[in-house]
């Protein structure tokens, strides 16, 4: 079912996909609750701060009609994940394994019935941190190549975002986009444009940017 719900978002949302099929595994499923385990925090960033959770939900709760929760977390050192969230909790139940050490390939019995196993300190992977985003020049140098990705997908809205607009500034990671009049401005908006553009934007210039279309005074 997860290989249906990733190619529903890549029908709307290509870089939605790409985010989730490259960084995003199923760590835990309850019926009720779905865990999605990210590679790293910029993943996980990148998923909540570009509204991939938000069409993620519509997906599952309104296309697929199903009642489950999304969750996620980042994922555990690779070498370890496995056995330490598979690690038993300190009450034991009649018959079950004792408790695994992590430093040891085998198996050790618990020694001591008094003694509580001591915690192991875990080395985490380094985390890729996003790129910082890009200085207002250098979004001006990649701009052709995010006009070409686009002409590629959409050959009206390239017409339309190399005619009449261009960016003609940046703050954080919010690109300021100026149209030469109004009319242009609300055609980009109610055209789909807007989300297209972003998406491609994102993948171009490598942070999740939020396009803010202005008009230009004359």
């Amino acid at each position: 079912m997860w290989q249906g719900i990733l190619e529903r978002v890549k029908e709307r949302r290509r870089f939605a996909w790409i985010i989730l099929a490259q960084n995003a595994k199923i760590s835990s499923f309850n019926g009720e609750t779905l865990e999605l385990s990210f590679t790293n925090e910029a993943a996980r960033d990148s998923y909540r701060s570009t509204g991939i959770d938000e069409l993620l939900n519509h997906v599952i709760n309104d296309d697929l009609k199903l009642e489950w929760k999304v969750k996620v977390s980042v994922a555990l050192d690779p070498k370890l994940g496995q056995q330490i969230l598979g690690s038993p909790s300190k009450t034991r139940r009649p018959g079950e394994w004792p408790a695994l050490s992590v430093n040891s390939g085998a198996v050790q019995p618990a020694t001591g019935q008094n003694k509580e196993p001591q915690p192991v300190p875990i080395a985490w992977p380094p985390v890729r941190k996003p790129p910082p985003p890009e200085d207002f020049q250098r979004i001006q140098e990649l701009w052709p190549k995010v006009l070409d990705e686009i002409g590629k997908r959409r050959r009206t809205f390239w017409y339309l975002l190399s005619h009449d607009c261009k960016p003609v500034g940046a703050a954080g990671k919010k690109i300021f986009l100026g149209f030469d009049n109004e009319q242009s401005r609300l055609a980009y908006l109610s055209s789909g444009a807007d989300k297209l553009l972003e998406d491609v934007a994102t993948e171009i210039l490598r942070f999740a940017c939020k396009i803010e279309p202005v008009t230009l005074s004359e």
